[in-house]
Formats: structure tokens, sequence, C-alpha cells
């Protein structure tokens, strides 16, 4: 049963990408993999103990306020449901993850399966767009896989990424498997510019300059310059016109504090926040449409996990969130100092997307946090990281 339990690991990871596509009304495949981790993890740990990490204490404090917010909440149902159907089985899986990895090598391997999952969904993007179904379809020039959001669909991409960036980076693999990688990059990234997503551009973009800074120094830097710039010239010139200038609209977009109508968005959910009068204990977990439907007869999705914490769950719930984000971040911050500032890579782009991406119920955050606690924790010990 321990290979089943790895492999569950693993296929969790592996189906992260696309762990919003439903199989069945109201069943996706987020919910599928959950269960057959749950059954192994339920398996294992009968009659083993479970190490309590301070990570799991301060995601148990967040998700249990966010459970009773359905007392005072103004959905009740709607509360219940994403509460104790969502966040309760995220803790749940949490807990056996961070305890089920005891090894650098299965870290690798989660890399690989995430990878591999990233590089499926990107080709049938492709596929996808090639064909011209999506715009078809849809009667628009942005692609997107089964449904997905595309600006969630860059962030997965883009980790996907930096997975490939991490075994290309930190492990030995020979030439052959290099070129491979690189393949795989370029096809993520030009998938990524496809879906139009200007989120998904700027985390691109930080991603490529943070690889640069920590690989071309110096005299390399005049042999990456034209290969980057050809590369970016060949990718737009392959992109819809419609594509191509809606990124070029990126930088003008954040120097004019322009978020294509979501500024309005949170002005509005935020004077609707102080008006109900619910700072401390906020309007209950994901209310946020319920509350701007009562305002403004308008129930749009908030698009700022922060602010959707700072409604939905008060100033506690905030505190709460953000002690979470505090704590992975001094964990980023040791893993740069102590090895390489490859690594702040494995937070900082969420970051970014949270800004304009509500994954308040998503357990990205959560499952990205226990690969960082885990390379900490295993750098310390013999199987220490070797950094090239």
């Amino acid at each position: 049963m321990n290979k089943a339990f790895y492999f569950s690991i693993y296929l969790l990871y592996f189906a992260t990408p696309f762990e919003s596509v439903g199989l069945i009304p109201g069943f996706s495949v987020v919910k599928l993999v959950t269960l057959l981790f749950i059954f192994f993890s339920l398996h294992r740990y009968f009659t083993s103990p479970i190490k309590v990490y301070p990570f799991i204490k301060y995601i148990f404090y967040y998700i249990f306020f966010a459970m009773i917010s359905v007392a005072w909440s103004i959905d009740i149902e709607t509360t219940l449901f994403s509460s104790y159907g969502t966040l309760f089985p995220t803790l749940i899986v949490t807990a056996f993850l961070i305890n089920g990895i005891d090894k650098k090598e299965q870290i690798v391997n989660i890399f690989k399966s995430y990878s591999i999952g990233s590089v499926i969904i990107s080709l049938y993007a492709l596929y996808l767009y090639f064909t011209e179904f999506r715009f078809l379809q849809y009667g628009n020039a942005r692609v997107t896989v089964l449904g997905q959001d595309q600006n969630e669909l860059s962030f997965l991409l883009t980790f996907g990424i930096i997975c490939l960036l991490y075994l290309f980076q930190f492990e030995k693999i020979s030439r052959k498997l290099k070129l491979i990688i690189l393949s795989c990059i370029f096809l993520m990234i030009f998938v990524i510019l496809t879906t139009g997503s200007r989120t998904g551009f700027v985390i691109l973009l930080f991603t490529g300059l943070v690889f640069t800074a920590i690989n071309f120094k110096g005299s390399k830097i005049f042999f990456l310059t034209p290969f980057v710039i050809g590369l970016s010239i060949y990718l737009f010139l392959n992109l819809p016109e419609y594509i191509y200038l809606r990124l070029l609209e990126t930088s003008s977009q954040v120097e004019n504090g322009d978020f294509t109508n979501r500024e309005r968005i949170w002005e509005m959910g935020f004077n609707a926040f102080i008006d109900s009068g619910r700072l401390l204990f906020g309007t209950g977990h994901n209310t946020f449409r319920v509350l701007m439907n009562n305002a403004y007869g308008w129930p749009t999705a908030g698009h700022n996990t922060y602010l959707l914490t700072l409604i939905e769950l008060g100033l506690i719930g905030f505190i709460l969130y953000v002690r979470i984000l505090l704590y992975l971040a001094r964990k980023v911050w040791i893993l740069v100092r102590r090895d390489s500032l490859f690594f702040s890579l494995l937070l900082v782009p969420l970051l970014i997307s949270m800004l304009t991406l509500g994954l308040e119920n998503r357990r990205w955050l959560f499952m990205i946090g226990v690969i960082i606690i885990k390379l900490v924790e295993f750098g310390s010990s013999r199987n220490k990281l070797i950094i090239k």
C-alpha cells in the first residue's frame, strides 16, 4: 500500500493543472484524486502518528475560522458548502501530504509529475489553437482548455515551467533530456501567451528574469540576449493580433492603474463591506458575489484573493491568512539565502496572481507550501540539495 500512497501523492500534483475539469456534473478531477489520496492516506496513518507542523496549525486556524463563519454568514448555504466541502478536505490533504513526503527524491518526482500534467494540458491547448476549435466555438481569440479560466490556467502552466526549470537547474540529467525540457518550456510559454492573460504574462516575465539573473551573469548575458529577443519576436509574430495588442498594453495598464474594470469591483466590494459593519468577522466565507448582489444587484467575482479574504472573513480571518503567507515567505527566504534566488519562484508568482485572481477556494497555496517546507527540511539533513 505504500507504493499506492506515494503514487496518489504524485497523482495529486499531476492532476493539478486540470483539476477543475469536470468528469460528471458536480464531480471534478480534483474531487476524484482527493478521494483516492485520502483513502490511501487513511490506510497508511491508521496506526502511524501524524506530526503537527506549524504550517498545519496556521492552516487549521484559518480554515476553522472560515468554517465557523457559517454562524454569521449572509448566505449560510454557500458558506457551509464551500468551507466544509472545499476547505476542510484541503486541510486533511495538506496534513497527510506534509507527513507523507520524507525524501528529497519525492520532491523531484512531484516536480516531474506536475510537469507531465502541464505538458499534456499544453499540448491539448496547442491542438485547440491550431485547429481554431476554441475560436469557432466561443468567438474570441483567447485559448483555454476544457473551460478553465485563462488567468488560472496561465498560473498553473507557469508553475509547470518552474518545475521544469528546477529539474533543468538542480538535477543531473542528460543533454538530450535538457533539450526536451527546454522544448516543453517553450511550448508552455507559447500556450500562456495564447491565453491572452496579462497576469500570466507578468508572472512569466518575472520567472524569466529570475532564471536569467541566476544563470547568465557577466559575459553569458551577451549570448542569451539575442536568443531571448529572437524567441520573443517569433512567439509574438505567431500570436493573433488581438492577443498581441492585448499583451503589449500590459505595461501601460499597470502604470495607469487600469485593471480592466477590476478596480471598480474592488472599490464597490470594499464599500459594501464597510457599509455592512462586519469589519471583524466578515460576511462569511465565499459570499462576495452575494454581497455584491445584495448591494448593487451585480453578483460578480472579486478577482483579488487578499480583498476577498478581508471582506469574507473580516480582519480576523485576514490576519490568519496573512500569517500563513508570512510563514511561507520566511521559509522561501531561508531557501533563497541558503541555496538560490530560484526558490523565490515557488511563491512570488502565486502571490502576484492572487492580486487579480480569487484563489481562496484553491488549494494551490497549501500544496506549494508543502514543497517549500520540505525543501527547507531536507536541506538541513544529509539529503541536502546540491546546487550547481
